[in-house]
């Protein structure tokens, strides 16, 4: 018992038969919505991670081009709304045009079906911000808890 071996997938041994593992299911987006004179937090993309049956964790990722005037405007991975839970932040620009690349993380344990959101946030300042259609994507991976 214990042991563990690779045959196009990994499988365990449980002390009686070998078990096969898991398969990770990925989702990747790069359909980033165009923002204009945003104030607050705004959806540039999603996707919906269907239950697998089992609990689980998201391991996230994901990027946009923001333009920010007078305030700074980053980039969150959010679980579930546009002002659920942040799982990820990437740190933008205070003026101009930047990519914002936010953390790799890795949530909490999960069970049923969830939303991963990529939004634009207004963190600081009076001013606006905006997105484009280039150099953004959301990526999330289903592990096994």
């Amino acid at each position: 018992a214990g042991q563990t071996r690779y045959r196009g997938s990994l499988e365990a041994f449980d002390g009686q038969r070998w078990r096969g593992g898991l398969r990770l299911a990925a989702q990747d987006t790069s359909e980033i919505v165009v923002r204009s004179g945003e104030t607050g937090a705004a959806a540039l993309t999603s996707l919906r991670v269907t239950d697998p049956g089992w609990p689980y964790r998201l391991w996230v990722n994901g990027s946009a081009e923001l333009t920010a005037t007078n305030c700074r405007a980053d980039v969150n991975i959010r679980l579930d709304s546009v002002d659920g839970p942040t799982i990820a932040i990437g740190w933008g620009t205070e003026s101009g045009n930047h990519q914002v690349i936010t953390q790799t993380r890795i949530t909490d344990v999960l069970a049923g079906q969830h939303t991963v959101y990529l939004c634009g946030v207004r963190v600081y300042g009076d001013g606006t911000w905006s997105s484009t259609p280039y150099l953004g994507s959301l990526t999330v991976l289903v592990l096994p808890a």
